[in-house]
Formats: structure tokens, sequence, C-alpha cells
């Protein structure tokens, strides 16, 4: 993970100006995402397994590479190798393989999870001995080959001592120091700074300011360790989730095991999650917790074996986002068909994208080299873990990938830097001259030259210093912050948010005037994370007329007659819930109910708050206390003051997590209820609907009924006459029944009724006055003529009567009148 490279003066990084320091712990350069059409395709095409499993399970699978390192002479010490079987190899061929090659070594970690396994061997044919005897077996492997070019010493042997060499190798003490070509350098400390200027720059403190409730967050720092005791930092590490992973990639617990024993790493944990403690610096993210996931040995070299294990460690233990301030040595690029490489860049792909399936979002650093990520060239600096005298100078990496940066799935970030004294917080910002930069491979930017945060004790706990490294933590920081608002959300899902709201702070980044394209998506919008993109509960409004057994939602031309109740449900993220029901007539909203309910805010909340009954009859009753009596159409006596019915607004708000009035994550939802009386009329069949005549006995009446529900049936009945039919209820609320009265039925006053199935009523009053007696026969000639005038059945509803006999039918209004004739009553059903 040389964060800087011996292409740098005196492997320094030369500052421009007192903002652009050195930048000795600056991530490694490499590129990150090759479009996925040209991950996909190119190297696939090139028979390469680098493209992640989910893309490359089958091309992998199928064509079964089976790329074998030749013979490595190590004078009879013990090397580490990867083995990657092909993906989706069976447990019990996974079982042999290892078994298989556990004849020429041990056995260290194993993965049958993606089908790879670690061995240490002292064996210089190991590669070419277990490539035969899997192809014996009939197993299938992709790539076998070293994680590193320098023989494994120390704690890590593991191998039988059955040698000398073996031995002194075991008893070789691991360097104190940093490897020669580490990307770790040493480093003195800037004066502390006063000032975390990429805080502001992407509104970091703006966000702490926001109230808004977040939810628990891990992030995992893979890097050198944690300081345990650092005052920032001791309050937000995670003991249990911390883990050593530097001795052959087996993971080790124990703060011994993950304890910072250089500074990246705290540094690093200190700009994504310093504690708001009223001392030093604060994080990006105060609220997140930490684990110190040690990947580097003590010469600061991060394997294959201990990259690989950090990440399944955080995916094996649900970590929400890593950071990756490092490349995986010992080579700067990996070549994918290259013997001695192949199998260390499969494995941590698989390793990658493991982690990414398991809804880790991984943060990595671009590099700091300031190459084109898109188009690598050639390298002088590997392999680093074996002395300057054998690096590889001029070497071919046109086709190679710096990892984890370039592999799918990750961010990889670029680093900018702010003009000389410059306002953080509006200042246009600019590519740091380190970063590495490519249209294709940069996510996100974000501050990375001249970075203060925190240092373990023995630098004098804060210090500044520049990289991409730095930039990193930066956008770990806001991830945390965007899984922390809305943790139902995935990986890709977060990733999605973190690029769009980046792309609202584009504008913030300098053009690049050398082409050097480094931009990505835009600057890392912290303040976004807490403001934007919010989550919501869903609320559903819905009534019931049946005491709650059966619930319909509101339309927009919902329609109530009986007795209701109101419902809103609330399922989601809410703090508190109110419901509403409320009537522009004051004496009629007085009664209606104004409910508010408390919730927990969790993102499972289910919420119901319901209202007592609702009485439109006793609604109607409060608004006819201030309103005068009209007639309707068809000239009869209305009790509704108006034509229109009550009209209730309706509406339940459900309040989310967030209480900046900047965060639009309240939902709320409105509906508006119709309260129609019906009404009932009666005509003669012959005559307009104005008026109202009498025809002669067994004579044809129109009932009409309005205010019933559309579709509804309804029932037209008159007292003790029973049933007088049925009608259905057309789309304007309408029923009609044709009805012909009995010649024999008796003279009296009905109450003329009518009732929907679905609710609704209305009664008048119904007056028949008896037909007359038959007059007498008598024998006449032919050619009389009778003299008698019949007297038909009359009817009449209460209403302006015409035609014969007007005296007698005036008297049936007058009888009406005291029975309610002329009256619409909306009348409660019976159940």
């Amino acid at each position: 993970m040389s964060l800087v490279r011996s292409r740098f003066v005196n492997d320094r990084i030369v500052p421009i100006n007192p903002e652009e320091k050195d930048d000795n712990l600056a991530a490694h350069f490499a590129p990150r995402r090759i479009a996925v059409a040209t991950a996909a395709g190119v190297l696939a095409t090139l028979g390469l397994g680098v493209v992640s499993p989910a893309l490359a399970e089958d091309s992998v699978s199928s064509s079964a590479r089976s790329i074998t390192s030749p013979a490595f002479t190590t004078d009879g010490k013990p090397m580490n190798y990867a083995v990657n079987l092909t993906t989706g190899t069976t447990a019990a061929s996974f079982d042999q393989a290892v078994s298989l090659a556990e004849q020429w070594g041990v056995s260290l970690q194993k993965y049958p999870q993606f089908s790879s396994f670690f061995i240490q061997s002292v064996d210089p044919q190991f590669a070419e001995d277990l490539s035969q005897a899997l192809n014996a077996a009939g197993i299938t492997f992709d790539s076998i080959g070293p994680t590193r070019q320098a023989a494994v010493t120390g704690d890590e042997v593991v191998v039988p001592l059955e040698n000398p060499t073996t031995r002194a190798a075991a008893n070789e003490r691991a360097s104190t120091g940093l490897a020669d070509g580490s990307q770790l350098e040493d480093f003195t400390p800037d004066p502390s700074s006063s000032q975390a200027w990429g805080l502001s720059a992407i509104g970091a403190i703006e966000a702490q300011k926001v109230d808004v409730e977040l939810d628990p967050v891990v992030v995992g720092v893979l890097d050198t360790g944690i300081a345990p005791d650092h005052p920032d930092l001791k309050d937000q590490i995670n003991t249990d989730l911390s883990v050593g992973c530097q001795y052959n990639g087996i993971p080790r617990q124990g703060v011994e095991n993950w304890a910072d024993d250089h500074y990246h790493g705290t540094h690093v944990a200190g700009t994504i999650a310093a504690a708001h403690n009223g001392i030093g610096v604060d994080g990006v993210a105060p609220h997140t917790t930490l684990a110190a996931v040690k990947t580097s040995n003590s010469e600061g070299l991060f394997y294959p074996e201990y990259v690989v294990c950090a990440f399944v460690w955080a995916a094996d233990h649900n970590f929400d986002v890593t950071n990756n301030s490092y490349y995986v040595d010992p080579w700067a690029y990996w070549l994918p068909n290259e013997p001695t490489q192949a199998a260390g860049l499969e494995v941590v792909t698989r390793a990658v994208q493991y982690a990414d399936d398991h809804d880790v979002v991984n943060v990595v650093a671009a590099g700091n080299s300031s190459h084109d990520l898109d188009h690598p060239t050639t390298d002088d600096e590997s392999p680093n873990d074996v002395g300057a005298d054998n690096v590889i100078k001029g070497r071919d990496v046109s086709n190679g990938l710096d990892i984890p940066a370039m592999l799918d799935s990750v961010v990889t970030v670029s680093a900018v830097a702010r003009p000389y004294n410059a306002d953080a917080a509006t200042a246009t910002l600019s590519r740091s001259r380190f970063s590495n930069y490519g249209v294709k491979n940069i996510e996100v930017a974000a501050p990375g030259s001249s970075i203060y945060s925190t240092f373990p004790a023995s630098r004098n706990y804060y210090g500044t210093i520049s990289g991409t490294s730095m930039a990193s933590p930066h956008v770990a920081g806001v991830v945390a912050l965007l899984r922390g608002v809305d943790p139902t959300r995935s990986a890709t899902e977060t990733k999605e948010v973190l690029y769009r709201q980046a792309e609202q702070l584009y504008s913030r980044l300098a053009e690049p005037t050398d082409g050097s394209e480094y931009r990505g998506h835009g600057l890392v919008n912290a303040l976004g994370a807490v403001l934007e993109d919010q989550p919501s509960a869903e609320v559903t409004l819905s009534y019931s007329t049946d005491a709650g057994k059966t619930w319909k939602e509101f339309s927009d031309a919902t329609s109530i007659r009986d007795p209701f109740i109101v419902r809103a449900h609330v399922t989601g993220p809410a703090t508190s819930v109110l419901l509403n029901v409320a009537s522009d007539n004051a004496a009629v909203d007085a009664l209606l109910p104004k409910l508010s309910q408390d919730a927990d805010g969790s993102f499972d909340g289910d919420v119901t708050v319901t209202t007592e009954e609702i009485d439109p009859a006793e609604l109607r009753s409060a608004a006819r206390s201030s309103a005068t009596s009209t007639e309707n159409r068809s000239g009869a006596l209305s009790l509704n003051e108006t034509d229109d019915p009550l009209v209730l607004s309706i509406d339940a708000t459900a309040y989310g997590r967030n209480n900046d009035a900047r965060a639009a994550d309240d939902t709320t939802v409105a509906s508006i209820a119709t309260l129609p009386e019906a009404s009932l009329s009666v005509h003669p069949a012959n005559a307009p609907a104005d008026s109202l005549a009498t025809s002669g006995a067994g004579s044809a009446l129109i009932l009409t009924a309005t205010g019933l529900q559309p579709g509804d049936s309804a029932s037209f009945s008159a007292g003790s006459l029973g049933l007088l039919g049925t009608a259905t209820v057309d789309a304007e609320g309408v029923a009609t029944l044709n009805w012909t009265v009995g010649k024999e039925t008796e003279a009296a006053t009905y109450t003329l009724s009518v009732t929907g199935a679905q609710g609704g009523s209305a009664s008048t009053a119904l007056a028949i006055t008896a037909a007359p007696a038959e007059p007498e026969t008598k024998a006449e000639s032919f050619s009389e003529k009778s003299t008698a005038t019949p007297v038909a059945a009359r009817v009449a509803t209460g209403l302006a009567a015409t035609g014969a006999d007007t005296p007698a039918l005036l008297a049936l209004v007058a009888l009406s009148a005291v029975v309610g004739i002329g009256g619409v009553a909306l009348a409660r059903r019976h159940k």
C-alpha cells in the first residue's frame, strides 16, 4: 500500500502550497472500476478471472483456467499459496482438494463459500504437484500460485520445522521497520491544525447539526489497526468486532492483534468517526462504531491472505462499510494471466465480491501516482517485498489491475485540495496533484490534501497528512451516515444515493485543464446524506361502516351515509402519527376527531390510529342549527339546509425520523368524504318532475330516490303495504321505481321509504284515497248512456296537486304535513 511511490522526490510528495502537504499515508494509486461493459467484455474476452463472481461465475466456472505457478525457489523457506478451485465446487470436492494439498503443506484459512483456500508449503514445486493431483482427481481449478514473493518468516511459519532453513525462517523475527517499498512511509507530522477543512468542505459539520435519528452502523477500518487508547477513538471501537489478519490471514482477536503499530489506520479512523466529545476533532460520522481490522504486518505489507481474511470477516460480521486505503502487495498491478500473480488476484477478487454480496459497501482510495487509471502503462516498483534490487523495471501492466481499487463494486475515491486560505465550505476544489484519476475508474472525489485527524500517542495524538488514503475515509463516513439514515437500503442502493447526492456538488469541483478527469459523480456530500433521500413511512386511510369488520380505502369520490369510523394505518419509520377529520362548518368541525399517537421510528414500525364512530345524522343536526329550509328541485320540502351534502376533509400524517424542516420525510395522505342525505319524491308517470297530478284508480307512479350509493340496490316500501319493489342506483346516485297503486289499496296515509343496501335511507308520507264504490247497474235500453262519473283513487305526496277533487287533495297535504309529509329524513339503517 505504498501510498507514496518512488516516483516522488525522496519518496515524499513535494508540497505545492501549505494546503497540500506530504502524503506519507496516502492510499495506493490504482484504478478502480472499469466500466461494466469493459470489465465484463474485455476481460472475459481475454479469459481473465478478475470480474466479480456475480458477473464472472459462469465464465470462470466454465473456463477452469487451470493457471499454475512454476516451481518457486525459496531455499527451503516456506511460501504461502492461494488455491482457487472452480467457483461452485461441491463441498466434497473442496474437502478432497484441501486434503490433496496437505500432502505438501499445511492448510491455513479455507473459504468454501467461494471455493478458495490458502496453503503454506516448503515444496518449491507445490503448485505443479497440486495441479497434477487435482487433475487426476477430476477437480477443476482456476489458479494456484504464491501470495507473495518473499518467503514466510517469524510467527507466520506453521509448517513443520524439519530442516535448519525452515527453523531459521521461523526464528527470524519480523522487521520492526517498514519493508523497502512499503506503501507506508515514515513521516513527520505537520504542526497541529485547528481546522479539519475536509469536514467543512463536504458539509459534515452542518450535517452534525441536523436532528435526525440514526441507526447503529459499523465501519471496518481495514488498515494498520487503530490506537485503542486514543481519547477520540477509544469509545468508538467495538473490540468484539475487531481482529488481526496479519498472521497468514487467520483471524486473531484481542487488542494486541489489532492495535495500530503504525499510525495510518488511526488517522483514517479519526476522519471516519472521531467522537463528538469536545476534544480533538470530529469525524464525519461520530455516531459510527468502528471495527479495527488489522490487514498489514509489521513491515507495512498487505498480502492477499490478509486482505481476504479482512473482507470475509467484514462480511461474516455484518459490517455496513469498509474503508480500504491500501493496495494489495507485493504487486502494484496484478496481471490476470501471469502464473505467479493470477491466484492472488483471483482470491482477492472473490473476497471483495463476497463482501459486496453480503451487503457491505467497500470504499477504496484511488492512489497517489497521478496516473490515468484508465490506461496503466508500466510499473517500476514491484514486487515490493524482496528489496529494491529485485524490483522489475519497466514491467508492462497495460492489462494489470491495482486491487482492490480496480475491482468491480467498490467505491474508488480521488483526492481534492482547496486553494490556499479559501473558505472550505464554498471554495472550488481541484484535484490534489498526486491523486490518480480516470473517467472510468473514479466514483467520487473527497478532500485529501492536508487532512487533520487522529494519531497514536507516540505521534502526539493529532496530525496533518495528505493522500487519497485521507480522501477515502471521508467517503466511508458519508456512507455510514447514509446507512444510519436508512438501514433498509442495500449496498447497491446506498451507492446509488451516494453518487446521486455527490452530483449535487459536482459544480464545486474545478474542471481539469489537462484532461486529468478526477471528478467521478462529484464531491461527496455529507449534508445531503442527512437531508436528502430520507426514508418515510407509508400511510393508508380507510373507513368502516360496520364497526371495523370490513374496511374500504377512501377514493376520490367517497360517499358515506351510515355512521362510520376512520382508520390511519402507518408502516415504516414514523415517530408520531396525526389523524385529522375536519369540516369548514365550525359547528360540525367541533364534533370531529383530531387524534395523535407516538411511534418509535423503527423501520418495521406498524401503527394504527382509529377514530370513534362518526354519525352523519349528528353532523347534519349540528349543521342545521344555523341553516334554513329550502325547496329541492321537485318542490318537496327538504330538511337539508342546502342541496349540497356535508363534505369532510380527512388527512393522516406520519412524521419521520428527521426533525429538520429541510428534510422531506413526513408523509401525508388526504381524502375527501361526502355525507349525502337521501331524498324521496313521487310523481305520476305522465307528469313532469316539477308537478304532481293525480290519476284515477290504478294510477301509475314514479318513485324517485336520490343521494344513494351508485351501483347499490334500493328497496322501496310503504308501511303495511310492504315491499313495493327494488331498483338499481345509477351513477348519479338516483334510483327510480315505477309502481301502480292497486285498486283495492286501503285508503290511508303510508310512510313511503327507500333504503340502500349499502346505506342511506329516506322517507316521506304517502296519502292514498279510497276508490268509490262501483255505481249500480240499471237495465237500460241499448241507447242509454251512464251519467255517473267514476271517482278514481287519489294519490298525494304532500306536494301541490292538480286535477279533480282539489279540496280533497289539499286536505291530504295538510294530513301529510302532520305526519312529516314533504320532509326528507336520512334514517339510520336498521341492522
